[in-house]
């Protein structure tokens, strides 16, 4: 294959890769739950919370596949949409499990801090300026608050899912 033969594949490859991070960055994916606008109080009902959290689930789960196949670009736009959705039901505090608030308020107080340090993690490995272990490490410090609320904030709901597995 001769250069510009190559150098068409490149341009046409990364056009490729963008659109396809644009697309799923603006939710062309369908079906997931849009965030409200920030400033707008309102109560949140508990099926808005499941499904904001089953799609925050996904985007922190697809971007652990990114991870591994160490698609660090992609990896940082399917975590900026968990990110962004963590944030919206974060500002909330739910109509359930009133007698474990604390652990909830306790996830929405660190848990959008500990994403932005990811974010930026993430942002490095995908300009080469960081090495995977750090990245690892990053992810693993993330994952212990949504760990940490599912095994205290909602552990019969939990037991229930693993159930109809």
């Amino acid at each position: 294959m001769n250069a510009f033969a190559r150098r068409k594949v490149v341009v046409l490859a990364t056009l490729a890769a963008v659109a396809l991070s644009l697309a799923l960055a603006h939710g062309a994916r369908g079906g997931d739950p849009e965030p409200d606008p920030p400033g707008e109080d309102r109560e949140m009902h508990p099926e808005e919370l499941d499904d904001l959290m089953e799609a925050t689930g996904k985007y922190v789960k697809s971007t652990t596949a990114l991870l591994k196949e160490r698609r660090h670009a992609e990896a940082v736009t399917q975590f900026e949409r968990a990110a962004r959705l963590a944030a919206q039901v974060a500002r909330f505090e739910p109509p359930i499990h009133k007698e474990r608030i604390e652990t909830w308020r306790a996830w929405a107080r660190e848990y959008p801090k500990e994403a932005e340090r990811f974010l930026a993690t993430l942002r490095k490995a995908a300009a080469g300026e960081v090495r995977t272990g750090e990245v690892t490490a990053a992810q693993g410090r993330l994952l212990k608050h949504c760990k940490r609320c599912h095994d205290e904030f909602q552990p019969e709901e939990d037991e229930e899912d693993d159930e109809d597995d």
